[in-house]
């Protein structure tokens, strides 16, 4: 999906009340939307440096890789994945993560 125009936006403002509902995207779909929210459309500008910039250089081995072992070992742990995970979800959009132990 593309947005294009030429409008001031406040992408940081959309995630941070997106983050604070705390719905996250389960909540997106109980309320079954019919339109993309905008905080997850890329502007066509970006889509662009996206595709030329970073698809050549994504490899398997630079997606971000989040270990959930120490997610119930304290709060420093548990601080510390979670700062992984915001990082890896600002910069890359998903990451991998090991040691969940879903089956």
């Amino acid at each position: 999906m593309v947005v294009s125009g030429n409008f001031e936006y406040d992408r940081e403002s959309d995630i941070q009340a997106f983050d604070e509902a705390k719905t996250g995207l389960k909540g997106l779909l109980d309320a079954r939307i019919t339109k993309l929210p905008r905080i997850f459309v890329h502007q066509e500008q970006q889509q662009q440096e996206f595709r030329t910039e970073q698809v050549s250089s994504i490899s398997h081995d630079s997606i971000p890789l989040i270990d959930l072992q120490g997610l119930d070992k304290g709060a420093a742990e548990r601080g510390d994945v979670i700062a992984k995970i915001r990082s890896a979800s600002k910069e890359w959009g998903f990451f991998q993560i090991v040691n969940h132990e879903i089956q």
